[in-house]
């Protein structure tokens, strides 16, 4: 039967990135199946983490406190000095593309209070169960650290690969083996790990055989309560929309190459193309915009609430999605939100789990490889040639939207929970 679950989650309102919105979404679905939700959450949080309106589920308590430390703070200034000079290798010495020379990132800080407030809410409050929910991975050493002391069952809840993910970076080997310490002290302290996809889920059964009993698959979801309820209607020139901020290592270049590649042959203008940017705006990209002559054309909106994110996205005539190319394991959270709209999708993404997932859930799909002008240009004229297609719902799609919606994914969360007590 449902328990009381205390979760430890960095990312929580104001933070409005994609961590918080997995800890949302299944914190407000779980109340409805008759859990007690406990969050523990930071109240200062990093310099990079995007601020916004963000939903607040009902019934859910928050304890929030200080990172008394605020390592991000020496982060930045690294980034300040090192990469606005161009010292790559500097930088990837100083491994800010994922980890760096704090481990197990700059929010590590926040353990200082988190891990006590983690083990005092779970006395006072009398929790049954113990989450963590991460990147940063600082919440699970605080959820892992809370089960040490109360000997609780303890879900970890691994939103990235940690240590094997494709950008980590050690300045040291002393970097590498403390942070691989830290990973094993939750994998060691927890009872079940969820992971996003079956990549993960291998890669980590292979890294620790002897736990890899305790490996469930969570992959995120859609929530159709975000969906607009009235009909779509489209008008204007032809409309490609990406939602959520891009990698500084994977700026959407292809498809700014193809869209200036289009307008120059006259295939394209403002009055027949338009793209958006729905994120957080980044300099060099519009850099680019601004050098390929694309300013009538690509925008970029900056960062919008989630429901206005998701209406932008049914709107849309085509919806792009990047993969970076090393990025293989990943299932991106925006991919479930495109899906549901039943939207056609131009997808630059290696091949790996989202490529494979798209075609087994997805009709209207376009695949192109990661750096793929041409391939490119050819997919973006076909879509303009084609024109607006009106959404006839397939079973396909109504076989996704059953199978991934946010409820369905915290009944499953729900029936392990309810396992490990």
């Amino acid at each position: 039967m449902p328990g009381r679950l205390l979760i430890a989650s960095y990312s929580y309102p104001p933070v409005a990135d994609v961590g918080s919105l997995r800890t949302i979404k299944l914190s407000k679905y779980l109340v409805r199946l008759g859990w007690a939700v406990h969050i523990v959450s930071v109240r200062n949080p990093d310099v990079w983490r995007m601020l916004g309106p963000a939903e607040m589920p009902p019934g859910v308590a928050v304890t929030r406190t200080l990172d008394p430390i605020r390592l991000d703070r020496l982060g930045a200034a690294i980034r300040r000095v090192i990469v606005s000079r161009g010292h790559a290798g500097l930088r990837d010495r100083a491994g800010l593309g994922r980890r760096g020379v704090v481990v197990p990132e700059f929010q590590a800080g926040w353990l200082l209070t988190a891990a006590g407030a983690m083990t005092r809410v779970a006395r006072r409050w009398r929790a049954t169960h113990l989450m963590g929910t991460g990147p940063p991975f600082s919440s699970l050493i605080a959820a892992a650290i809370a089960q040490r002391r109360t000997r609780l069952p303890f879900l970890a809840d691994l939103q990235d690969s940690w240590t094997i993910h494709p950008d980590t970076r050690y300045p040291t080997r002393a970097h590498r083996a403390l942070d691989g310490d830290l990973e094993r002290l939750v994998w060691e302290r927890a009872t079940e790990v969820t992971v996003m996809t079956d990549t993960v889920a291998k890669r980590y059964a292979a890294k620790y055989p002897a736990w890899a009993s305790k490996i469930q698959i969570l992959p995120n979801g859609f929530d159709p309560e975000d969906l607009p309820t009235a009909a779509v209607e489209r008008t204007g020139p032809f409309r490609v929309v990406y939602t959520g901020s891009f990698y500084p290592h994977s700026p959407p270049s292809t498809l700014l190459a193809s869209v200036e590649r289009l307008v120059k042959a006259g295939e394209a203008s403002p009055s027949s193309l338009q793209v958006e940017f729905l994120g957080r705006p980044e300099d060099p990209i519009r850099q680019e915009i601004e050098g390929r002559g694309l300013g009538g054309i690509v925008h970029q909106r900056g960062f919008r609430p989630l429901r206005e994110a998701v209406a932008s996205a049914a709107r849309a005539d085509l919806l792009y999605l990047l993969i970076p190319a090393h990025f293989g394991e990943a299932l991106a959270d925006k991919m479930f939100t495109y899906l549901a709209t039943g939207n056609p999708i131009l997808a630059e993404t290696p091949e790996g789990e989202t490529r494979a997932f798209l075609r087994e859930w997805s009709d209207r799909v376009s695949v192109v490889v990661p750096g793929d002008v041409d391939g490119m240009v050819t997919a973006l004229r076909d879509a303009l040639r084609a024109g607006r297609r009106p959404l006839a719902p397939s079973p396909k799609l109504c076989a996704f939207r059953d199978a991934f919606n946010r409820e369905t994914q915290a009944r499953r969360l729900s029936d392990v929970l309810e396992a490990m007590a």
